[in-house]
């Protein structure tokens, strides 16, 4: 590629620039906030933070809705290699999703023996009551 062949669409995008900044003045705004957003996320506080989360085990579940860090726990607390979720919860994408992404190694199967419920769901019959936490019920059923 030659020297003039680079020059112009270099020329191309300064004046797209120029005239984008001239017709539409919050472009300039947005391209400000832009850069120190940036700036912001390229810090090296933030950058060494992210580093060491990613070999934390379990960072970052602070951001997940409280019933799915309750259910976590009692997956983990309770050594449950496979679970499932009630109608309730299976209603909620968000749970729902949250719930199987943070549980792994766990899985969810239809036909698992522990059943995770929320405050004010009827316990199955023959069920049994294995563990509670801030309104979501695990239990064990045949």
């Amino acid at each position: 590629m030659t020297r003039r062949s680079r020059i112009i669409p270099l020329t191309a995008v300064l004046t797209v620039l120029v005239i984008s900044t001239m017709l539409y003045p919050q472009i300039m705004s947005t391209l400000k906030v832009l850069g120190q957003a940036s700036q912001t996320f390229l810090s090296p506080e933030l950058f060494r933070s992210l580093l060491r989360q990613t070999g934390t085990p379990l960072a970052g579940e602070q951001v997940l809705p409280p019933p799915v860090q309750s259910m976590l726990a009692l997956i983990r607390s309770n050594r449950v290699a496979s679970f499932r979720y009630s109608e309730a919860i299976g209603a909620n994408e968000e749970i729902r999703q949250r719930l199987i992404e943070g549980a792994f190694p766990a899985r969810y199967e239809p036909k698992a023996p522990y059943l995770l419920l929320v405050g004010g769901e009827q316990l199955p019959p023959a069920c049994k009551p294995v563990a509670s936490q801030e309104g979501v019920l695990l239990v064990q059923c045949p």
